[in-house]
């Protein structure tokens, strides 16, 4: 089974154009490419007094908003091993995690992950690599994703609109959220009693509270709950606590167990 590196993850995004290098390298791209002399938009070409305007530029330049997606890799294709479908840019990755067990593996712990995306934000919460770090406050992530959405709460964007009542969210997956509101089906069923849910994470909390005899203590109260979501929520609502919560994990009615943190 292949292993990742984290060193893999060490690429970021040039805010100057599409170019993703690694940190080390950064300011070497930034002085040759778009360094005094150079400082030329790489959407529309247009050149720039200084840096600053450029910076500015980018976040408006229409060619930008222009480029079209990959419409072929968003079309949906059949799996020809499990009949499962998905979008085609998808498949190949699809057909190595799942049908040949090529999945990426963390060298420290053993754990494995579905893609190397999912093992680079586990380095950097559980073996303290980098995380991504919020210019305007003190937030870090160890997603992208996260501090991508993060952001756009500071700008007070909300791209993402429902298309039945017009609510606009800043994250995708709060409208997916808001949408399974609209209707009353719940397709994801518990497979130890009949109740039936909207969203699998409904369901694993509906497992964890009925279905589970693992607790979760706050070690600040004492105070004991079977679902580690509402503890975590109590150490949050109650005693103020900012970053990862001090939870013990146990048999139910243990204060004692492993500690718990979140992320």
């Amino acid at each position: 089974m292949a292993s990742y590196h984290p060193a893999l993850d060490a690429r970021v995004k040039c805010e100057l154009c599409d170019s993703r290098v690694t940190r080390e390298k950064m300011d070497r791209h930034l002085r040759l490419m778009h360094g005094p002399g150079n400082l030329t938009c790489g959407y529309c070409k247009t050149e720039f007094q200084d840096r600053e305007s450029l910076v500015e530029h980018i976040t408006t330049c229409t060619a930008k908003k222009k480029r079209k997606p990959y419409k072929k890799g968003r079309e949906l294709a059949e799996c020809d091993l499990c009949q499962k479908v998905m979008q085609r840019a998808s498949l190949r990755l699809h057909k190595a995690v799942k049908h040949k067990g090529l999945r990426p593996v963390c060298e420290h712990c053993g754990r494995s992950f579905g893609n190397s995306i999912r093992l680079h934000e586990h380095y950097r919460a559980k073996h303290g690599y980098e995380k991504f770090k919020c210019g305007r406050c003190d937030y870090q992530s160890a997603s992208e994703l996260a501090m991508q959405n993060h952001e756009r709460r500071h700008r007070g964007e909300k791209p993402f609109v429902c298309e039945e009542c017009g609510a606009r969210f800043h994250a995708a997956y709060l409208l997916a959220q808001h949408k399974r509101g609209h209707t009353t089906e719940k397709p994801v069923k518990c497979d130890q009693c009949p109740s039936s849910f909207k969203s699998n994470n409904s369901l694993l909390t509906h497992k964890q509270t009925c279905h589970s005899d693992r607790s979760y203590v706050c070690l600040v109260c004492a105070r004991a709950y079977r679902c580690r979501h509402y503890a975590v929520k109590h150490s949050r609502a109650v005693h103020r606590l900012r970053g990862p919560p001090p939870i013990a994990r146990g048999d139910l009615g243990s204060v004692g167990g492993t500690l718990e943190t979140a992320t």
